[in-house]
Formats: structure tokens, sequence, C-alpha cells
């Protein structure tokens, strides 16, 4: 599997951007089409979950993939809907570490 932290929440938000890497897979990707920039950024942004140490980390990379999924796509396509989704996911889990971080002062 993966490191992250044993932290489920991210565990499940990694496997959620998996699936849709590999669902953008079974499509013909062209260099330098919004499909190919769309997977690098999904790439960076797991990398990202899973080597992040805090919620700003988490934080970070969900501002990072939102700020490209608001350039580069039509607000309309599935494709803009499923990458906001996916850095909305990323907003909330740096939320749950927030709460988590109040629980255990």
């Amino acid at each position: 599997m993966f490191a992250t932290n044993n932290n489920p929440k991210v565990e499940l938000l990694v496997q959620s951007v998996d699936s849709y890497i590999a669902e953008l897979k079974k499509t013909e990707i062209h260099k330098d089409s919004d499909e190919w920039y769309l997977l690098n950024n999904l790439t960076d942004f797991r990398q990202l979950l899973i080597t992040a140490k805090s919620k700003q980390d988490i934080k970070n990379a969900s501002k990072i993939l939102s700020r490209f999924c608001v350039e580069s796509f039509n607000w309309d396509t599935n494709n803009f809907k499923k990458c906001v989704a996916l850095s909305e996911e990323g907003f909330a889990v740096a939320k749950y570490f927030v709460s988590e971080a109040t629980h255990s002062i």
C-alpha cells in the first residue's frame, strides 16, 4: 500500500485519486492535451497527499489542484467537476486534521 500516516481519510482520498487516474488512462491521452495535464496534476496531488505531514500540506495540495481545475477546464465539463470534487475532498480531509489536533490536546 502507501504511507499516509495511517490516516484513513487520506487513504480514501488517495484511492479516489487512483480511481480517477485509472479512468483517465482507459482513454487515449495525447501529450499536452487537457487530459494529459490533468493526469500529471492528479499524480502530483496524489504524491503530495501521500507525503503530507500536516493539515497545511493537504490544504496546499488541494489549493494547487483546485487552481488547476478552475484555470484549465470549462466549468460544465465532467473533468472539471471530478477535479474540483477531489480538491474539495482534500479540503475536507484537512479540516479533519484540524479536529484531530484539537481532540489530541
